[in-house]
């Protein structure tokens, strides 16, 4: 006869092998293996990915024998079913990337990277770089399309954001740490250069065309909150 307990164990390490991918930082954060570029998805094939996979395990958390699970157990599936249920709610009706540009700028996941240096971090470090340009002519497009909706403040407070990683990155060009950490040093600081001049260039974005055209509420509003609250 099945173990429950099991059960669980075995689908919550399926589900998180598979959701890191989506939330690479929180995942290297985590101490655990990372692949691709610690940048968030902006790609609609990606969130619709990972609206699937948050279904499967709603629908996998369901078909548990909660009554043949421990307290502990019980506990811990109503709050990951509660989690799962909030991030899908808001992947599909409350699209982030209508409401929170600082979510589209690339840098926490170049401070996870910065903390937690491993012996592979050259070629992530500049397989991140390598990728901000794109990711942010990519953000820049999705926050003009968006741009009444968005809060003003937000933007505002994305432009501080952008503004703080340019000048980190040229701190970091010019710092010890990089040379301490990564052979290939002309190749980096090439990549440094590209990555703060296209956060310049969103800083710009952000600060002269999105933010005069921001309309939308800050919040998530009464009802969502109470969601959240209660999940």
């Amino acid at each position: 006869m099945p173990d429950p307990a099991a059960e669980l164990r075995t689908l919550v390490a399926e589900f998180y092998e598979v959701w890191f991918r989506f939330h690479p930082a929180a995942a290297l954060a985590l101490g655990e293996p990372v692949s691709g570029t610690l940048l968030p998805p902006l790609d609609d094939d990606e969130r619709g990915a990972l609206a699937s996979w948050l279904e499967t395990l709603i629908l996998a958390l369901d078909e548990l024998d909660l009554g043949a699970l421990d307290p502990v157990c019980s506990q811990d599936v109503a709050l990951l079913a509660g989690a799962v249920w909030i991030e899908h709610r808001e992947l599909i009706d409350l699209d982030w990337r209508r409401r929170d540009p600082l979510g589209c700028l690339p840098l926490e996941g170049l401070h996870a990277l910065i903390l937690q240096p491993g012996r592979d971090l050259r070629p992530r470090l500049a397989g991140l770089l390598a990728a901000i340009p794109d990711h942010l002519r990519d953000a820049q497009a999705l926050l003009s399309e968006r741009a009444p909706g968005l809060a003003r403040p937000l933007v505002q407070a994305a432009v501080r954001e952008a503004d703080c990683g340019r000048r980190y990155l040229d701190a970091l060009a010019r710092g010890s740490w990089l040379r301490q950490h990564c052979h290939g040093l002309p190749e980096i600081q090439s990549l440094i250069d590209a990555a703060g001049a296209a956060l310049a260039d969103s800083r710009e974005l952000l600060r002269t065309e999105i933010a005069p055209r921001a309309r939308g509420p800050v919040a998530c509003g009464r009802c969502h909150l109470a969601e959240r609250l209660s999940a």
